[in-house]
Protein backbone atom coordinates (compact mmCIF):
# COMPACT_ATOMS: atom_id res chain seq x y z
CA UNK A 1 0.00 0.00 0.00
CA UNK A 2 2.95 2.03 0.51
CA UNK A 3 4.41 1.67 -2.98
CA UNK A 4 4.55 6.14 -4.10
CA UNK A 5 3.75 7.17 -0.47
CA UNK A 6 7.05 8.64 -0.10
CA UNK A 7 7.27 10.00 -3.44
CA UNK A 8 3.81 11.67 -3.37
CA UNK A 9 4.87 13.31 -0.21
CA UNK A 10 7.61 14.47 -1.78
CA UNK A 11 5.80 16.19 -3.93
CA UNK A 12 3.43 17.21 -1.23
CA UNK A 13 6.04 19.52 0.58
CA UNK A 14 7.21 20.80 -2.71
CA UNK A 15 3.96 22.46 -3.12
CA UNK A 16 2.11 20.07 -5.31
CA UNK A 17 -1.60 19.95 -4.41
CA UNK A 18 -2.46 17.79 -6.27
CA UNK A 19 0.22 14.77 -4.86
CA UNK A 20 -2.27 15.54 -1.66
CA UNK A 21 -5.19 14.43 -3.73
CA UNK A 22 -4.11 11.05 -4.69
CA UNK A 23 -3.12 10.37 -1.07
CA UNK A 24 -6.85 11.23 -0.10
CA UNK A 25 -8.00 8.60 -3.26
CA UNK A 26 -5.85 5.95 -1.90
CA UNK A 27 -6.74 6.21 1.84
CA UNK A 28 -10.10 7.87 2.22
CA UNK A 29 -11.75 4.13 2.41
CA UNK A 30 -9.60 2.59 4.83
CA UNK A 31 -9.91 5.87 6.90
CA UNK A 32 -13.48 6.22 6.88
CA UNK A 33 -13.77 2.64 7.64
CA UNK A 34 -11.82 2.96 10.23
CA UNK A 35 -13.53 5.93 12.00
CA UNK A 36 -16.58 4.81 10.97
CA UNK A 37 -16.04 1.45 13.49
CA UNK A 38 -14.98 3.32 16.23
CA UNK A 39 -17.58 6.13 16.62
CA UNK A 40 -20.83 3.99 14.67
CA UNK A 41 -22.06 7.22 12.54
CA UNK A 42 -21.56 7.57 9.03
CA UNK A 43 -22.18 10.74 8.63
CA UNK A 44 -19.77 11.87 11.52
CA UNK A 45 -16.97 9.47 10.28
CA UNK A 46 -17.10 11.47 7.28
CA UNK A 47 -16.92 14.53 8.85
CA UNK A 48 -13.72 12.83 11.14
CA UNK A 49 -11.88 11.06 8.61
CA UNK A 50 -11.87 14.53 6.16
CA UNK A 51 -10.34 16.29 9.45
CA UNK A 52 -7.74 13.38 9.92
CA UNK A 53 -6.68 14.47 6.59
CA UNK A 54 -6.44 18.13 6.85
CA UNK A 55 -4.71 17.80 10.14
CA UNK A 56 -2.49 15.19 8.24
CA UNK A 57 -1.49 17.68 5.76
CA UNK A 58 -0.95 20.54 8.11
CA UNK A 59 1.51 18.04 10.14
CA UNK A 60 3.51 16.45 6.85
CA UNK A 61 6.31 18.20 7.08
CA UNK A 62 7.00 16.79 11.13
CA UNK A 63 6.74 12.91 9.60
CA UNK A 64 10.25 11.69 9.80
CA UNK A 65 9.29 8.30 8.30
CA UNK A 66 7.25 9.09 5.15
CA UNK A 67 7.23 5.07 4.59
CA UNK A 68 4.74 4.91 7.70
CA UNK A 69 2.60 7.49 6.32
CA UNK A 70 -0.62 4.98 6.36
CA UNK A 71 0.58 4.01 10.65
CA UNK A 72 0.56 7.52 10.86
CA UNK A 73 -2.84 8.67 9.71
CA UNK A 74 -4.72 6.07 11.03
CA UNK A 75 -2.73 7.38 14.64
CA UNK A 76 -4.28 10.97 13.81
CA UNK A 77 -7.93 9.41 12.68
CA UNK A 78 -8.39 7.74 15.97
CA UNK A 79 -7.51 10.76 17.72
CA UNK A 80 -10.25 12.23 16.15
CA UNK A 81 -12.34 9.62 17.27
CA UNK A 82 -11.61 9.83 20.85
CA UNK A 83 -12.17 13.60 21.10
CA UNK A 84 -15.47 13.10 19.78
CA UNK A 85 -16.88 9.89 21.77
CA UNK A 86 -15.62 12.28 25.01
CA UNK A 87 -18.65 14.56 23.65
CA UNK A 88 -20.94 11.99 22.49
CA UNK A 89 -20.25 9.48 24.77
CA UNK A 90 -22.05 6.89 22.31
CA UNK A 91 -21.82 3.40 22.45
CA UNK A 92 -22.43 0.59 20.54
CA UNK A 93 -25.56 -1.73 21.51
CA UNK A 94 -24.46 -5.53 21.87
CA UNK A 95 -25.22 -8.14 20.19
CA UNK A 96 -26.18 -10.00 23.21
CA UNK A 97 -28.87 -6.97 23.92
CA UNK A 98 -30.23 -7.42 20.51
CA UNK A 99 -32.99 -10.20 20.88
CA UNK A 100 -33.54 -13.44 18.43
CA UNK A 101 -36.29 -11.44 16.43
CA UNK A 102 -34.61 -7.63 15.74
CA UNK A 103 -31.44 -9.93 14.01
CA UNK A 104 -33.89 -12.11 12.24
CA UNK A 105 -35.44 -9.03 10.66
CA UNK A 106 -31.95 -7.31 10.03
CA UNK A 107 -31.36 -10.08 7.43
CA UNK A 108 -31.45 -9.03 3.95
CA UNK A 109 -34.46 -11.50 2.48
CA UNK A 110 -36.95 -9.15 4.57
CA UNK A 111 -35.43 -6.29 6.13
CA UNK A 112 -37.55 -2.94 5.65
CA UNK A 113 -37.89 -3.44 1.47
CA UNK A 114 -40.80 -0.90 2.16
CA UNK A 115 -38.78 2.07 3.08
CA UNK A 116 -36.73 4.12 1.02
CA UNK A 117 -33.43 3.91 0.06
CA UNK A 118 -32.00 6.45 2.46
CA UNK A 119 -33.99 4.84 5.19
CA UNK A 120 -32.88 1.34 4.50
CA UNK A 121 -29.02 2.66 3.86
CA UNK A 122 -28.63 3.93 7.53
CA UNK A 123 -31.05 0.57 8.86
CA UNK A 124 -28.74 -1.65 7.20
CA UNK A 125 -25.83 0.11 9.18
CA UNK A 126 -27.80 -0.29 12.34
CA UNK A 127 -28.02 -3.68 11.74
CA UNK A 128 -24.31 -4.04 11.06
CA UNK A 129 -23.33 -2.09 13.73
CA UNK A 130 -25.08 -4.17 16.01
CA UNK A 131 -23.66 -7.71 14.52
CA UNK A 132 -20.11 -6.33 14.58
CA UNK A 133 -20.66 -5.93 18.20
CA UNK A 134 -20.33 -9.85 18.30
CA UNK A 135 -16.99 -9.82 17.30
CA UNK A 136 -14.01 -8.68 19.33
CA UNK A 137 -12.26 -5.18 19.01
CA UNK A 138 -9.58 -5.86 16.82
CA UNK A 139 -11.47 -8.73 14.81
CA UNK A 140 -13.83 -5.58 13.92
CA UNK A 141 -11.73 -3.55 13.12
CA UNK A 142 -10.26 -5.56 10.72
CA UNK A 143 -12.95 -7.32 9.15
CA UNK A 144 -14.70 -3.62 8.43
CA UNK A 145 -11.04 -2.66 7.22
CA UNK A 146 -11.35 -5.70 4.48
CA UNK A 147 -14.77 -5.44 3.42
CA UNK A 148 -15.22 -1.26 3.47
CA UNK A 149 -12.22 -0.61 3.21
CA UNK A 150 -11.43 -2.68 0.83
CA UNK A 151 -8.22 -3.40 1.97
CA UNK A 152 -6.00 -6.44 1.58
CA UNK A 153 -4.12 -8.70 4.15
CA UNK A 154 -1.05 -6.70 3.47
CA UNK A 155 -2.40 -2.95 3.44
CA UNK A 156 -4.42 -3.75 6.89
CA UNK A 157 -0.92 -5.13 8.48
CA UNK A 158 0.68 -1.64 7.15
CA UNK A 159 -2.22 0.63 8.51
CA UNK A 160 -2.52 -1.30 11.88
CA UNK A 161 0.86 -2.02 12.83
CA UNK A 162 0.26 -5.73 13.02
CA UNK A 163 1.61 -8.88 11.29
CA UNK A 164 0.25 -10.16 8.21
CA UNK A 165 -0.98 -13.05 9.71
CA UNK A 166 -2.27 -11.62 12.73
CA UNK A 167 -4.71 -10.10 10.32
CA UNK A 168 -5.19 -12.70 8.79
CA UNK A 169 -6.44 -14.65 11.64
CA UNK A 170 -8.62 -11.98 13.15
CA UNK A 171 -10.36 -12.11 10.05
CA UNK A 172 -10.56 -15.66 10.11
CA UNK A 173 -11.76 -15.59 13.54
CA UNK A 174 -14.32 -12.79 12.56
CA UNK A 175 -16.02 -14.26 9.99
CA UNK A 176 -16.01 -17.68 12.20
CA UNK A 177 -18.04 -16.01 15.20
CA UNK A 178 -20.48 -14.05 12.70
CA UNK A 179 -20.88 -17.24 11.30
CA UNK A 180 -24.63 -17.31 9.22
CA UNK A 181 -24.46 -13.48 9.62
CA UNK A 182 -21.07 -12.62 7.66
CA UNK A 183 -22.28 -12.64 3.83
CA UNK A 184 -24.79 -10.42 5.13
CA UNK A 185 -22.10 -8.55 6.69
CA UNK A 186 -19.75 -8.60 3.92
CA UNK A 187 -22.24 -7.66 1.41
CA UNK A 188 -23.50 -4.71 3.69
CA UNK A 189 -20.45 -3.67 4.18
CA UNK A 190 -19.08 -3.52 0.82
CA UNK A 191 -22.03 -1.34 -0.20
CA UNK A 192 -21.27 1.29 1.60
CA UNK A 193 -20.33 4.29 -0.05
CA UNK A 194 -18.15 7.54 1.10
CA UNK A 195 -19.44 10.91 -0.59
CA UNK A 196 -18.73 10.33 -4.34
CA UNK A 197 -17.13 14.24 -3.71
CA UNK A 198 -14.88 13.62 -0.58
CA UNK A 199 -11.74 14.50 -2.18
CA UNK A 200 -12.82 17.16 -3.46
CA UNK A 201 -14.32 18.14 -0.40
CA UNK A 202 -10.86 18.13 1.62
CA UNK A 203 -8.80 19.50 -1.20
CA UNK A 204 -11.13 22.87 -1.27
CA UNK A 205 -10.23 23.29 2.36
CA UNK A 206 -6.50 22.05 2.13
CA UNK A 207 -6.30 25.37 -0.61
CA UNK A 208 -7.07 27.37 3.01
CA UNK A 209 -4.43 25.85 4.96
CA UNK A 210 -0.74 26.51 5.97
CA UNK A 211 1.11 23.43 6.37
CA UNK A 212 3.65 23.43 9.70
CA UNK A 213 6.79 23.87 8.04
CA UNK A 214 9.57 21.67 8.97
CA UNK A 215 11.59 22.70 12.19
CA UNK A 216 14.30 20.21 11.45
CA UNK A 217 13.18 18.25 14.59
CA UNK A 218 12.79 20.78 17.03
CA UNK A 219 9.17 21.91 18.80
CA UNK A 220 6.47 22.10 16.37
CA UNK A 221 5.77 25.53 16.34
CA UNK A 222 1.82 24.43 17.22
CA UNK A 223 2.39 21.66 18.98
CA UNK A 224 0.51 18.78 20.53
CA UNK A 225 1.18 18.88 24.14
CA UNK A 226 -0.04 15.93 26.03
CA UNK A 227 0.30 16.72 30.04
CA UNK A 228 0.68 13.08 32.35
CA UNK A 229 -2.97 13.91 33.56
CA UNK A 230 -4.44 12.73 29.82
CA UNK A 231 -1.78 9.50 29.74
CA UNK A 232 -5.42 7.22 29.50
CA UNK A 233 -6.30 9.45 26.30
CA UNK A 234 -2.80 8.43 24.81
CA UNK A 235 -3.43 4.53 25.60
CA UNK A 236 -6.40 4.81 23.95
CA UNK A 237 -4.91 6.45 20.69
CA UNK A 238 -2.25 3.62 20.69
CA UNK A 239 -4.76 1.32 21.70
CA UNK A 240 -4.48 0.14 25.55
CA UNK A 241 -4.38 -3.16 24.47
CA UNK A 242 -1.54 -2.79 22.07
CA UNK A 243 0.72 -3.26 25.25
CA UNK A 244 -0.78 -6.71 25.01
CA UNK A 245 -1.63 -6.81 21.35
CA UNK A 246 0.98 -9.54 20.36
CA UNK A 247 0.12 -11.62 23.49
CA UNK A 248 -2.17 -14.29 22.84
CA UNK A 249 -3.66 -16.06 25.91
CA UNK A 250 -5.21 -19.36 26.62
CA UNK A 251 -6.55 -22.23 28.66
CA UNK A 252 -8.03 -26.11 29.15
CA UNK A 253 -7.44 -30.10 29.64
CA UNK A 254 -5.47 -33.02 31.53
CA UNK A 255 -1.68 -33.42 32.08
CA UNK A 256 -0.26 -36.60 30.49
CA UNK A 257 0.94 -39.58 32.85
CA UNK A 258 4.15 -39.77 30.02
CA UNK A 259 7.33 -37.39 30.29
CA UNK A 260 10.48 -37.45 27.93
CA UNK A 261 13.69 -36.77 30.09
CA UNK A 262 14.95 -33.19 30.24
CA UNK A 263 17.29 -31.64 28.31
CA UNK A 264 20.77 -32.18 29.44
CA UNK A 265 21.91 -28.69 28.41
CA UNK A 266 20.39 -25.23 28.21
CA UNK A 267 17.82 -24.81 25.78
CA UNK A 268 15.71 -21.99 25.13
CA UNK A 269 11.97 -22.70 23.80
CA UNK A 270 10.13 -20.17 21.82
CA UNK A 271 7.58 -19.25 19.47
CA UNK A 272 8.50 -18.59 15.51
CA UNK A 273 6.96 -18.08 12.09
CA UNK A 274 10.13 -19.09 9.89
CA UNK A 275 7.88 -22.06 8.38
CA UNK A 276 5.49 -19.69 7.29
CA UNK A 277 3.38 -20.99 10.37
CA UNK A 278 3.60 -19.69 14.20
CA UNK A 279 5.07 -23.46 15.92
CA UNK A 280 6.76 -23.68 19.40
CA UNK A 281 10.59 -24.48 18.51
CA UNK A 282 13.57 -25.18 21.05
CA UNK A 283 17.55 -23.95 20.31
CA UNK A 284 20.56 -23.33 22.47
CA UNK A 285 21.14 -20.53 23.82
CA UNK A 286 23.66 -19.07 21.10
CA UNK A 287 20.64 -19.54 18.81
CA UNK A 288 22.05 -22.64 17.22
CA UNK A 289 20.06 -26.10 16.39
CA UNK A 290 16.48 -24.62 16.55
CA UNK A 291 13.82 -27.70 16.27
CA UNK A 292 10.06 -27.58 15.35
CA UNK A 293 8.30 -29.01 18.09
CA UNK A 294 4.71 -28.72 17.24
CA UNK A 295 4.37 -28.44 13.41
CA UNK A 296 1.07 -27.75 13.39
CA UNK A 297 -1.54 -25.35 11.13
CA UNK A 298 -2.88 -23.65 14.52
CA UNK A 299 -1.50 -20.57 16.09
CA UNK A 300 1.19 -22.01 19.10
CA UNK A 301 2.67 -19.12 21.10
CA UNK A 302 3.63 -18.51 24.92
CA UNK A 303 5.87 -21.85 25.60
CA UNK A 304 7.18 -22.30 28.97
CA UNK A 305 9.13 -24.88 30.67
CA UNK A 306 8.20 -27.12 33.65
CA UNK A 307 10.52 -27.12 36.88
CA UNK A 308 12.37 -30.01 35.48
CA UNK A 309 12.24 -29.49 31.74
CA UNK A 310 10.23 -32.43 31.33
CA UNK A 311 7.37 -30.51 29.69
CA UNK A 312 6.24 -27.44 28.04
CA UNK A 313 3.11 -25.29 28.44
CA UNK A 314 2.08 -23.48 25.70
CA UNK A 315 -1.08 -21.74 24.58
CA UNK A 316 -2.62 -22.76 20.85
CA UNK A 317 -5.61 -21.85 18.67
CA UNK A 318 -6.44 -25.31 17.81
CA UNK A 319 -10.33 -25.57 18.48
CA UNK A 320 -11.65 -24.26 15.21
CA UNK A 321 -14.43 -20.92 16.30
CA UNK A 322 -12.61 -21.07 20.06
CA UNK A 323 -10.59 -19.12 21.87
CA UNK A 324 -7.40 -19.84 22.90
CA UNK A 325 -6.56 -23.01 25.24
CA UNK A 326 -3.37 -24.22 27.15
CA UNK A 327 -1.45 -27.14 26.05
CA UNK A 328 1.06 -29.57 27.51
CA UNK A 329 3.57 -31.52 25.36
CA UNK A 330 6.76 -33.36 26.39
CA UNK A 331 10.26 -31.47 26.22
CA UNK A 332 10.78 -33.19 22.44
CA UNK A 333 7.30 -32.31 21.26
CA UNK A 334 5.79 -35.68 21.39
CA UNK A 335 2.24 -36.26 23.96
CA UNK A 336 0.60 -33.13 22.67
CA UNK A 337 -2.79 -32.84 25.10
CA UNK A 338 -4.71 -29.88 26.43
CA UNK A 339 -3.97 -29.06 29.97
CA UNK A 340 -7.56 -27.86 31.01
CA UNK A 341 -10.87 -28.41 29.88
CA UNK A 342 -13.35 -25.75 28.74
CA UNK A 343 -10.63 -22.86 30.01
CA UNK A 344 -10.49 -20.23 27.38
CA UNK A 345 -8.45 -17.21 27.94
CA UNK A 346 -6.12 -14.50 26.50
CA UNK A 347 -2.97 -14.69 28.74
CA UNK A 348 -0.05 -16.83 28.83
CA UNK A 349 0.33 -19.31 32.24
CA UNK A 350 3.63 -19.45 34.52
CA UNK A 351 4.63 -22.81 36.50
CA UNK A 352 4.83 -22.87 40.23
CA UNK A 353 8.61 -24.56 41.81
CA UNK A 354 6.45 -27.65 42.19
CA UNK A 355 5.26 -28.42 38.63
CA UNK A 356 1.82 -29.53 39.86
CA UNK A 357 0.01 -26.07 39.61
CA UNK A 358 0.04 -23.14 37.33
CA UNK A 359 -0.82 -19.59 37.30
CA UNK A 360 -3.16 -18.11 35.02
CA UNK A 361 -5.71 -15.11 34.15
CA UNK A 362 -9.10 -15.42 32.10
CA UNK A 363 -11.58 -12.66 32.18
CA UNK A 364 -9.31 -9.85 34.59
CA UNK A 365 -9.09 -12.92 37.59
CA UNK A 366 -5.32 -14.24 38.39
CA UNK A 367 -6.32 -17.96 38.85
CA UNK A 368 -4.28 -20.62 40.18
CA UNK A 369 -4.81 -24.14 38.82
CA UNK A 370 -4.04 -27.72 40.40
CA UNK A 371 -3.27 -29.85 37.15
CA UNK A 372 -3.92 -33.17 38.57
CA UNK A 373 -8.07 -32.67 39.91
CA UNK A 374 -7.97 -29.26 37.30
CA UNK A 375 -9.15 -27.58 40.30
CA UNK A 376 -8.90 -23.61 39.67
CA UNK A 377 -9.08 -20.83 42.61
CA UNK A 378 -9.29 -17.23 42.15
CA UNK A 379 -6.79 -15.44 44.23
CA UNK A 380 -6.70 -12.12 42.57
CA UNK A 381 -8.01 -9.28 40.18
CA UNK A 382 -6.35 -7.51 37.32
CA UNK A 383 -8.91 -5.61 36.72
CA UNK A 384 -8.94 -6.23 32.77
CA UNK A 385 -9.34 -9.39 30.62
CA UNK A 386 -5.86 -10.70 29.84
CA UNK A 387 -4.25 -8.58 31.62
CA UNK A 388 -1.54 -10.10 34.35
CA UNK A 389 1.70 -11.85 33.04
CA UNK A 390 1.49 -13.96 36.47
CA UNK A 391 5.47 -15.04 37.30
CA UNK A 392 5.91 -17.21 40.14
CA UNK A 393 8.94 -17.00 42.23
CA UNK A 394 11.78 -19.54 42.72
CA UNK A 395 10.91 -20.39 45.75
CA UNK A 396 7.28 -20.65 45.32
CA UNK A 397 6.16 -18.32 48.00
CA UNK A 398 4.63 -15.06 45.93
CA UNK A 399 3.60 -14.32 42.18
CA UNK A 400 4.83 -11.67 40.78
CA UNK A 401 1.60 -10.11 38.38
CA UNK A 402 0.67 -6.77 36.72
CA UNK A 403 -2.81 -5.04 38.05
CA UNK A 404 -4.14 -2.39 35.71
CA UNK A 405 -6.18 0.65 37.39
CA UNK A 406 -8.70 1.78 34.85
CA UNK A 407 -7.28 4.85 32.74
CA UNK A 408 -4.41 5.40 35.05
CA UNK A 409 -1.62 2.84 34.59
CA UNK A 410 0.17 -0.51 35.54
CA UNK A 411 1.19 -1.47 38.82
CA UNK A 412 3.79 -4.32 39.45
CA UNK A 413 2.49 -6.09 42.55
CA UNK A 414 3.36 -8.93 44.72
CA UNK A 415 1.10 -12.09 45.68
CA UNK A 416 1.82 -14.19 48.91
CA UNK A 417 0.28 -17.58 47.59
CA UNK A 418 -0.49 -18.67 51.50
CA UNK A 419 -1.87 -15.26 52.61
CA UNK A 420 -3.35 -13.56 49.23
CA UNK A 421 -2.28 -10.30 50.45
CA UNK A 422 -0.97 -8.47 47.70
CA UNK A 423 2.13 -5.79 47.92
CA UNK A 424 3.01 -3.10 45.26
CA UNK A 425 6.47 -3.14 44.33
CA UNK A 426 6.47 0.02 41.72
CA UNK A 427 3.35 1.97 41.02
CA UNK A 428 4.09 5.60 39.99
CA UNK A 429 2.10 5.55 37.54
CA UNK A 430 2.52 9.10 36.50
CA UNK A 431 5.25 8.96 35.81
CA UNK A 432 5.94 4.48 34.67
CA UNK A 433 2.23 4.30 33.68
CA UNK A 434 3.03 0.84 31.54
CA UNK A 435 4.40 -2.57 33.03
CA UNK A 436 4.64 -6.10 31.67
CA UNK A 437 5.59 -9.34 31.28
CA UNK A 438 7.66 -10.06 34.96
CA UNK A 439 9.89 -12.62 35.07
CA UNK A 440 12.13 -13.79 38.61
CA UNK A 441 15.71 -14.02 38.52
CA UNK A 442 17.22 -17.72 39.83
CA UNK A 443 17.82 -16.70 43.08
CA UNK A 444 14.66 -15.15 43.14
CA UNK A 445 15.80 -11.80 44.34
CA UNK A 446 15.28 -9.55 41.50
CA UNK A 447 12.38 -8.92 38.75
CA UNK A 448 13.08 -8.23 34.91
CA UNK A 449 9.98 -6.88 33.76
CA UNK A 450 8.70 -4.51 30.48
CA UNK A 451 8.26 -0.61 31.74
CA UNK A 452 7.28 2.37 29.47
CA UNK A 453 8.02 5.70 30.58
CA UNK A 454 6.21 8.42 30.66
CA UNK A 455 7.03 11.87 28.19
CA UNK A 456 5.63 14.85 27.73
CA UNK A 457 4.50 13.86 23.74
CA UNK A 458 4.37 17.51 21.30
CA UNK A 459 3.40 15.86 17.90
CA UNK A 460 1.47 12.85 15.95
CA UNK A 461 5.59 11.59 15.49
CA UNK A 462 6.67 12.04 18.90
CA UNK A 463 3.12 10.05 19.73
CA UNK A 464 4.12 7.38 17.41
CA UNK A 465 8.11 7.51 18.46
CA UNK A 466 6.94 6.80 22.14
CA UNK A 467 4.76 3.82 21.71
CA UNK A 468 8.28 1.83 20.31
CA UNK A 469 9.98 2.68 23.69
CA UNK A 470 8.42 -0.03 26.16
CA UNK A 471 11.91 -1.50 27.29
CA UNK A 472 13.29 -3.94 29.94
CA UNK A 473 13.97 -3.13 33.45
CA UNK A 474 15.06 -4.92 36.76
CA UNK A 475 13.97 -4.13 39.55
CA UNK A 476 15.16 -5.93 43.66
CA UNK A 477 12.25 -8.43 44.85
CA UNK A 478 11.88 -5.54 47.64
CA UNK A 479 11.11 -2.58 45.14
CA UNK A 480 14.77 -0.84 45.49
CA UNK A 481 17.09 -0.33 43.44
CA UNK A 482 15.42 -0.07 39.69
CA UNK A 483 17.64 0.01 36.82
CA UNK A 484 17.20 0.29 33.20
CA UNK A 485 18.77 -2.68 31.39
CA UNK A 486 17.68 -2.02 27.61
CA UNK A 487 18.00 1.08 25.72
CA UNK A 488 14.60 2.45 24.81
CA UNK A 489 16.15 3.45 20.99
CA UNK A 490 14.51 1.48 18.78
CA UNK A 491 11.42 -0.77 18.04
CA UNK A 492 9.77 -1.98 21.71
CA UNK A 493 11.98 -5.15 23.99
CA UNK A 494 9.34 -7.44 25.69
CA UNK A 495 9.12 -10.89 27.59
CA UNK A 496 12.14 -10.65 28.92
CA UNK A 497 13.52 -14.31 30.52
CA UNK A 498 16.65 -14.99 32.57
CA UNK A 499 19.46 -17.61 32.10
CA UNK A 500 19.98 -20.23 34.71
CA UNK A 501 23.00 -18.42 35.98
CA UNK A 502 21.04 -15.17 36.15
CA UNK A 503 24.02 -13.23 34.24
CA UNK A 504 22.18 -13.39 30.75
CA UNK A 505 18.02 -12.19 29.89
CA UNK A 506 16.77 -13.15 26.70
CA UNK A 507 14.08 -10.74 25.02
CA UNK A 508 12.51 -10.25 21.71
CA UNK A 509 12.39 -6.67 20.35
CA UNK A 510 11.43 -5.24 16.85
CA UNK A 511 13.92 -4.82 13.61
CA UNK A 512 12.76 -3.42 10.78
CA UNK A 513 13.62 -5.30 7.03
CA UNK A 514 12.91 -3.57 3.67
CA UNK A 515 11.84 -6.54 1.91
CA UNK A 516 9.36 -7.77 4.93
CA UNK A 517 8.97 -4.63 7.10
CA UNK A 518 8.63 -5.18 10.89
CA UNK A 519 9.30 -8.52 12.48
CA UNK A 520 10.25 -9.67 15.75
CA UNK A 521 13.70 -11.01 16.84
CA UNK A 522 15.58 -12.87 19.92
CA UNK A 523 18.16 -11.00 21.70
CA UNK A 524 20.33 -11.98 24.52
CA UNK A 525 21.97 -9.10 26.70
CA UNK A 526 24.28 -9.58 29.56
CA UNK A 527 23.07 -8.05 32.59
CA UNK A 528 26.19 -6.84 33.20
CA UNK A 529 28.22 -5.31 30.73
CA UNK A 530 25.34 -5.01 28.59
CA UNK A 531 26.87 -7.02 25.60
CA UNK A 532 24.24 -7.56 23.49
CA UNK A 533 23.81 -9.91 20.46
CA UNK A 534 21.07 -11.01 18.02
CA UNK A 535 20.44 -14.93 18.13
CA UNK A 536 17.56 -15.29 15.99
CA UNK A 537 17.65 -14.26 12.10
CA UNK A 538 15.25 -16.12 9.96
CA UNK A 539 11.15 -15.56 10.59
CA UNK A 540 9.69 -13.58 13.59
CA UNK A 541 10.49 -14.93 16.88
CA UNK A 542 9.11 -14.43 20.19
CA UNK A 543 8.31 -15.36 23.75
CA UNK A 544 11.37 -17.15 24.69
CA UNK A 545 11.50 -19.11 28.01
CA UNK A 546 15.34 -20.87 29.37
CA UNK A 547 15.71 -23.60 30.93
CA UNK A 548 18.92 -25.47 32.60
CA UNK A 549 19.31 -28.55 34.25
CA UNK A 550 20.89 -28.89 37.55
CA UNK A 551 24.41 -28.01 37.89
CA UNK A 552 24.30 -26.62 34.41
CA UNK A 553 27.78 -26.56 33.32
CA UNK A 554 29.13 -23.21 31.07
CA UNK A 555 26.74 -22.94 27.53
CA UNK A 556 27.25 -21.43 24.07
Amino acid sequence: MKNDDVELIQHVLAGDENAFSTLVRKYEKPVHALVWRKVGDFHIAEEITQDAFLQAYKELATLKKPNRFARWLSVIATRGCIAWLRKKRLSTQSLDDTSHAQLEKARYSGYVIQENEQTTAEAQREVVQKLLAKLREKERTVITLHYFGEMTHEEISEFLGASVGTIKSRLRRAQQRLKREEPMVREALSGFQIAPNFTEKVMHEVSRITPTPSTGGSQSSVPWVIGVSTVAAVFLILGIEYYYSNRFGLPSSPEGDIATKAPNTGKVVFSSNRDGNWDIWTMNPDGSDPVNLTRDPAVDLHPAWSPTGEQILFTSFREEGKESSLYLMDADGNHIRKALDNWYSRAAATWAPDGKRIAVVRDGVLYIITLDDKLAVPVAETDLRSVGDPAWSPDGREIAFIYLWRKQGYELRLLDVQTLKQKVILAQLERYPVKSDPAWSPDGEQITFVLHKWRTILNFVDAANWQDEETIYIINRDGSNLRQLVSEKGPDALHPTWSPHGDEIIYQQGIHLPEVGDIKQLFKIDVNSRRKTQITHKGSNSGADWFGPPALEDEP
